[in-house]
């Protein structure tokens, strides 16, 4: 989608928040509105999901962890959505991400 170029990955509840059932288009501004009212998450608040998922404090997620969460819990994610999220992320030759860099 638009919103996942430009760096943000809205949940469907944030999505469905602006696109109504009678919300036909958005124009650019409406565009712009919509992503400075929706913040991208703090360091603080990704380290601290980070955290939860690392259950031995190690500083590391499993690539496959990772996968496995993202489209299993709460709202799943496709393969595709993961892909794009994991191909940003660095994860080092034994497949760990050090989600503290």
């Amino acid at each position: 989608s638009v919103l996942q170029q430009a760096g943000r990955n809205p949940s469907q509840k944030t999505v469905n928040k602006y696109w109504t059932s009678q919300t036909t288009a958005l124009n650019f501004d409406d565009f712009c509105t919509i992503l400075k009212k929706e913040k991208p998450a703090t360091k603080t608040e990704l380290l601290e999901a980070f955290g939860k998922i690392d259950a031995d404090n190690t500083g590391y997620i499993l690539h496959d962890e990772l996968y496995k969460i993202l489209t299993t819990r709460g709202e799943k994610m496709t393969r595709d959505e993961v892909s794009a999220i994991t191909k940003q992320a660095v994860f080092n030759c034994s497949g760990k991400l050090d989600y503290n860099k």
